[in-house]
């Protein structure tokens, strides 16, 4: 039977209202009095006449209740759950939403009744948003062909940077934290697939690049307040749906857990005098927005180059889906020690593999880093292997950021460092072998025609 390749895709609004604004709680403790500029829940399904699949992506932080949420999109779009990438690209200037017990910080449990009140609200205008637009990409399906390409975009960095200091007493000493690491691993490739109509319209875009979206993270509209925005990866969607009149582009981020843009609002860098980190923000909200429009402005002109030598030939496709868990030793204190406390204890992550023809979009739901990705892809079968980051990661079992070996060792060796890790992570020489372990019993799974099972072999 010929799989003829259908294609719908849609967006909707989600940026919350102005009255709930105060209300809104957003990532390093933000509030938030203005929206600078809009968000959305975007999404593009697939079919061929067998199978279905769809991706799912919001301008937020993290994709809200995502088994709840791709449940309820399984019973509206007859989707199945496990062939629905769910995910956010991780703007750090959006209300925060979703249970989130494993950060205290940002858990809505614990605030007060008006605040959980209005994050509810806001919540489940979200949900209906994204419901809207999930059964509007599906009625919109039509025979499609697609086509991708490969092309650089300089706007990164890795941000794991080693500070030379001096104590009190003198001693001098070494630790690996936030900041900006010129020779450290990074990827500069951007991939992005167009999808057209048989008559060559463009139906959507998807992009995929590894950086956090965190130029407007901090940024403050003159007192104290933030400014509610979709950083990189929104603005650059909105670009290109300007550009692009009835499309719909999702941006997606790739392994950029330890990957930052080369310019942001706040500027981490070693103090003359004691080595030690020293973070600044801009004060003024127009010099953030200056250079929101330079970084999403490069990012965009370099998307625009790649889109210029794709090709859209490929209409017959295979669509499939595999789930598999990595589950290795973890530690809280694996980063000032090395020692393993509890040897039962578990360190999750969540891999979800999705097949549309000849592109394996590969979802983890963590922050994974770069030479992690790498490690992936060295291992997969299908050369266009793409990795999307923060995939259902506010699934209970919640990896934070995962950490490859040659991170933690430098945190072991400067007595703990001051990487992000959410308080756990994995434990070195584990992490990299099992997920080069799960990546091919997935593809074996999908490859082999079987592409309706998942599996959570450990």
């Amino acid at each position: 039977m010929k799989k003829q390749l259908f294609c719908g895709a849609s967006k909707k609004l989600i940026t919350p209202r102005e009255d709930l604004l105060p209300y809104m709680m957003g990532l390093g403790g933000a509030t938030f009095g203005k929206i600078q500029d809009e968000l959305y829940v975007r999404v593009i399904a697939f079919s061929n006449g067998i199978n279905q699949a769809m991706l799912v992506s919001f301008d937020l932080d993290k994709a809200p209740y995502p088994e709840e949420n791709t449940r309820l999109l399984q019973e509206k779009t007859g989707t199945p759950a496990d062939h629905i990438l769910f995910f956010a690209i991780h703007t750090h200037t959006a209300p925060l939403t979703g249970y989130r017990p494993f950060e205290p910080k940002h858990d809505i449990s614990g605030k007060p009744l008006r605040v959980q009140e209005a994050i509810r609200e806001y919540e489940e205008f979200v949900r209906s948003q994204m419901i809207a637009a999930a059964m509007e990409a599906v009625e919109s399906q039509r025979p499609a062909k697609l086509g991708y390409r490969y092309g650089s975009s300089y706007i990164n960095v890795n941000r794991c940077q080693d500070y030379m200091m001096v104590g009190c007493d003198g001693r001098e000493y070494t630790e690996c934290g936030l900041g900006a690491n010129g020779a450290g691993p990074v990827d500069h490739t951007a991939f992005v697939m167009k999808v057209e109509d048989m008559e060559g319209r463009p139906i959507a875009f998807f992009i995929n690049y590894a950086v956090h979206c965190v130029t407007m993270f901090l940024n403050d509209i003159g007192d104290g307040r933030s400014g509610i925005s979709g950083d990189i990866g929104g603005n650059v969607s909105q670009y290109m749906e300007k550009r692009f009149e009835g499309t719909v582009a999702v941006w997606s981020s790739g392994a950029a857990g330890d990957i930052n843009p080369v310019m942001m609002t706040q500027t981490i860098y070693p103090d003359a005098d004691t080595g030690e980190p020293v973070g600044q923000c801009l004060g003024k909200l127009e010099d953030s927005c200056l250079i929101l429009r330079a970084m999403a402005g490069r990012h965009f002109a370099d998307v625009l180059q790649i889109i210029r030598n794709i090709k859209c030939d490929e209409e017959v496709v295979d669509i499939g889906s595999a789930i598999e868990w990595s589950r290795t030793p973890g530690c809280e204190d694996v980063l000032k020690n090395g020692q393993i406390r509890d040897e039962n204890s578990s360190y999750g992550i969540r891999m979800h593999l999705l097949r549309i023809g000849q592109v394996a979009l590969m979802g983890i739901n963590g922050e994974l880093y770069t030479t992690l990705g790498q490690k992936i892809k060295e291992v997969s079968p299908m050369k266009h292997t793409i990795i999307i980051n923060h995939e259902s990661s506010l699934l209970l079992d919640n990896p934070g950021y995962i950490l490859d070996d040659e991170t933690i060792c430098r945190c072991q060796a400067g007595e703990g460092g001051r990487i992000p890790v959410n308080g756990f992570c994995g434990v070195p020489d584990t992490i990299a072998a099992s997920l080069k372990s799960h990546t091919k019993i997935m593809f074996e799974r999908i490859l082999c025609g079987n592409c309706l099972i998942s599996g959570s072999q450990e």
